[in-house]
C-alpha cells in the first residue's frame, strides 16, 4: 500500500478513537422513570426494556429425545439482528472501505465495509442496496451474493449476508443514522487483503467477505470480467 494512503487511514483511526467510556447504571439511564414507594425506589419493568437496543428472550425447549433445555435468545431492536455486509467496487476498481468507531474492540476503531441491519419484511439484497445508498451514497451495476452465515448460533437467529457490489456509481445523497460517524477510504483489493493481514480489518464478517470475494479479482486486484448469467448466487441489478 502506498505510504500516503496508509497515512490517510491512520488519520481516520486517530480521529475516531474512543478516549473515554463510562458505564451508565440502570438508575441513571431511567432517572425520569423512577418511582418511590415507602422510601424504596423502583424502575417500572416496562421502562427497563424500553429504549434498549439489545434484549433477550428465554425459552424452554424440548429435544426429540425428550430432554428439556433452557436457552436465551438475543434480540436487536426487537428483531433477530440479521445484517448485510457489502464490498463496494467502483468502475476504476477501487474498493470503498469504512472507518467507524467500534468502542468495545481493542483499538476502539474498526476498518471494514458498509453494513447494516435487515429491516422487517426486507429481502437481504434490498437491504444491501439501501445501505449502499444511505451509507456510502452509491448505486452498483451488479450485486453478487457471496455468502451467508450465522452471527452466533448459540444465542441468536441472526444471519449475515455478504455481497460484492460491482461498478458502483457515487454521488448520491448519504443518509446516515443518528450517531453514525463514518469515514471512507478507497484502495485496491490487494491493499484490502494487506489491511486484513496487518490486522486493520479484524471483523469476522469483513474477513469472510474478503475471502469469498477473492475469486472475482485478478492478481492485480482488478475485477475479472463477469459472466452475466442468472446464476443462483448472483443478483443483477
Amino acid at each position: 500500500m502506498e505510504k500516503k494512503n496508509l497515512e490517510e487511514l491512520k488519520r481516520y483511526l486517530e480521529e475516531l478513537k474512543t478516549v473515554s467510556k463510562t458505564l451508565i447504571s440502570e438508575e441513571e439511564r431511567h432517572r425520569e422513570s423512577i418511582v418511590e414507594i415507602q422510601g424504596v425506589k423502583f424502575i417500572p419493568l416496562d421502562d427497563i426494556t424500553k429504549g434498549h437496543f439489545i434484549t433477550t428472550e428465554s425459552y424452554r425447549c424440548t429435544l426429540n429425545n425428550g430432554e428439556k433445555i433452557y436457552r436465551e435468545k438475543l434480540q436487536k431492536a426487537k428483531k433477530d439482528g440479521s445484517a448485510v455486509i457489502i464490498i463496494p467496487v467502483t468502475d476504476d476498481d477501487q474498493v470503498i472501505t469504512t472507518v467507524e468507531p467500534r468502542v468495545f474492540i481493542d483499538n476502539t476503531v474498526g476498518v471494514g465495509f458498509p453494513a447494516g441491519y435487515v429491516e422487517a419484511d426486507e429481502e437481504p439484497h434490498m437491504a444491501a442496496l439501501r445501505e449502499l445508498k444511505e451509507e456510502v451514497g452509491c448505486v452498483p451495476k451488479y450485486l453478487i451474493k457471496l455468502a451467508s452465515f450465522y452471527q452466533d448460533e448459540g444465542i441468536s437467529a441472526a444471519k449475515n449476508f455478504t455481497y460484492l457490489a460491482v461498478g458502483c456509481v457515487e454521488g448520491y445523497e448519504k443518509n446516515p443514522d443518528p450517531g453514525e460517524f463514518v469515514r471512507y477510504f478507497k484502495c485496491n483489493f490487494n491493499d484490502v487483503k494487506e489491511l486484513e493481514r496487518e490486522g486493520y480489518i479484524a471483523g469476522c464478517g469483513s474477513i469472510i467477505a474478503i475471502a469469498k470475494a477473492s475469486e472475482y479479482f485478478d492478481e492485480n486486484g482488478k475485477i475479472k470480467e463477469l459472466k452475466l448469467v442468472n446464476a443462483k448466487n448472483k443478483i443483477m441489478v
